[in-house]
């Protein structure tokens, strides 16, 4: 036995149908212009963070070359280090869609080794900062002191 739906019925549920396909698509029209305009766009939450970190990482390294006494030096040198380590995954995920991350990636990646002591990485890790982050809120680039990494600098 088959049942008759009258006419008004079925238009209702075409239209049902309608509104349900047509908010799929907005939703997916939503999602593909959010990704597409985070392709071309700003800076990406990662990005954002990556450079924050290590902003903050080479501040303190330069925190810990001005330190007047032993322990305040050590303990800049500890945040400058945690920092680092902090940048270490947003910095992944960015370099994992932009070649251009993977230079500071595998300078970050170095600071994991106890053997290598910041100062070692600061000028390079300076300088691809300054290249990666351009554009990037958290502000312009550190002020490096030359000879931080044993190099000549200054009279003193």
């Amino acid at each position: 036995m088959q049942v008759r739906v009258p006419a008004a019925g079925r238009r209702d549920r075409a239209r049902t149908r309608l509104r349900s396909a047509a908010a799929v698509l907005a939703g997916g029209g939503a999602l593909l212009g959010g990704a597409l305009l985070a392709g071309c766009g700003g800076p990406s939450a990662s990005s954002i963070a990556a450079c924050h970190d290590v902003h903050q990482s080479l501040e303190a390294f330069q925190a810990s070359l001005r330190a007047t006494s032993a322990s305040a030096r050590a303990t800049e040198r500890k945040r400058a280090s945690n920092e680092l380590s902090s940048a270490l995954q947003p910095t992944s995920l960015v370099a994992s869609g932009d070649g251009q991350w993977q230079a500071m990636m595998a300078t970050i990646n170095e600071n994991q080794n106890p053997g290598v002591p910041e100062g070692v990485l600061a000028p390079a890790l300076l300088e691809q900062w300054s290249n990666d982050c351009r554009g990037i809120p958290g502000g312009p680039p550190p002020v490096y002191v030359s000879g931080a990494s044993g190099g000549s600098g200054g009279t003193g």
